[in-house]
């Protein structure tokens, strides 16, 4: 068997129509993992933080596209976050290997202190190319969905409480309380307002899908649902997704969990979903207690593997 002659490059701004067509080509492949939506893939790679020019690579045989690999810097929690895809017709002749090592030394360079690559419990090949690079299972999380033609409605009246869309001019607020509510969590990295416009200004979203809990003015927690969320794999059914679920720390064990998760479903189904997912970290009880109580079931099994990084910063 010959060896395969690719070569290992940074991605430039004229890749974006190649990369396009490739990512059309992994959602045929690769059903059930997630990759770039094609439709917002200019977006998601210019949001904040991320420059794809020094953060992605990609390779290719005779120039033809047959995988990318792209690091995520989330600094203020000094990780690195790994992502990828290599075309099924050349895995394991080396294009992984080379493409990981290209982003590890990448995440050196930003002085994160640990990469992390999130992959399906059931990717064995996965998990086996991993161990071998030193990464390790640290946390897994579930991936969640409810049918919305079996939702009960429920109608919760807890005092003053109120929701609302959230305004123009409340961003400044919701990157708050989101740092509040998650404050601590597993994987999570503190976000700034630049950050939380840039998700805000993506083409499928807008203020209208954040539903907030508020008391009077002040906002007790939010549920940031995703109307227009389209899964690779093709389907009938009109999907849409919880994208996060916060109360304020200082406003738990009062039940806004369940009013907000109530508001979201309710106007997720008003826009036409059939049915909703989510992911959820699997040692957050008290969330997973909320969603059995909507009548949400596990899909899927992920988890986190971690790998410490050997810069100058760990020495």
């Amino acid at each position: 068997m010959s060896c395969l002659s690719f070569t290992v490059r940074n991605f430039r701004s004229d890749d974006f129509e190649n990369f396009i067509k490739f990512c059309k080509a992994v959602e045929y492949f690769n059903p059930n993992e997630r990759v770039f939506l094609c439709k917002t893939l200019k977006e998601e790679v210019r949001r904040p933080g991320f420059f794809p020019e020094k953060d992605m690579f990609l390779a290719e045989v005779e120039k033809h596209l047959v995988g990318w690999m792209l690091v995520i810097p989330e600094l203020r929690v000094k990780r690195a976050i790994i992502n990828g895809f290599i075309h099924p017709r050349y895995r394991q002749q080396g294009v992984a290997t080379e493409l990981l090592k290209c982003t590890l030394s990448r995440a050196n360079q930003l002085k994160a202190r640990k990469a992390h690559v999130y992959i399906s419990q059931d990717n064995t090949a996965a998990k086996r190319f991993l161990s071998k690079f030193g990464f390790i299972p640290v946390r897994s999380f579930l991936e969640l969905r409810v049918e919305l033609s079996e939702l009960i409605p429920y109608s919760f009246n807890i005092g003053s409480v109120e929701l609302a869309p959230l305004m123009h001019g409340q961003e400044a607020v919701l990157s708050r309380i989101q740092n509040r509510c998650f404050k601590g969590s597993w994987g999570f990295s503190p976000n700034n307002l630049e950050e939380i416009n840039g998700y805000l200004n993506l083409t499928d979203t807008k203020l209208g899908d954040v539903i907030v809990a508020k008391q009077g003015k002040t906002l007790l927690g939010y549920c940031w649902t995703q109307p227009n969320y389209s899964p690779n794999q093709p389907s009938i059914r009109k999907k849409a997704r919880i994208h996060m679920l916060g109360v304020n720390p200082y406003h738990r064990g009062k039940g806004i969990g369940k009013v907000l998760l109530a508001g979201g479903l309710s106007y997720l189904k008003s826009k036409g979903a059939e049915e909703v997912e989510l992911t959820s970290d699997k040692e957050n009880q008290a969330a997973h207690s909320i969603y059995e109580f909507f009548g949400f079931v596990a899909l899927a099994e992920y988890c986190w593997f971690e790998k410490i990084l050997r810069n100058e910063n760990n020495t």
